[in-house]
């Protein structure tokens, strides 16, 4: 799973309208009612693969920084 971060000064609660996405590659029942789901990835998903298994510490955040550009096509 991955996610945007937040800016410092937003709640914890999903309803604070922070920018927020998931890149599931495995169970996301925990998302169920909580979330919308509003795309599908269709090209580099050998990246995500790169990313769900890079290393992490106990509170599952990667031990190496990932940076991520999104590109929206107009």
């Amino acid at each position: 799973m991955a996610k945007m971060l937040r800016e410092s000064n937003s709640t914890r609660d999903f309803n604070d309208n922070g920018s927020q996405f998931f890149i599931c590659v495995g169970d996301n029942s925990g998302l169920d009612r909580r979330y919308t789901v509003f795309g599908e990835v269709f090209r580099g998903l050998d990246v995500i693969d790169k990313i769900a298994v890079a290393a992490r510490d106990q509170a599952d955040n990667p031990l190496e920084p990932i940076t991520m550009t999104v590109m929206v096509k107009k």
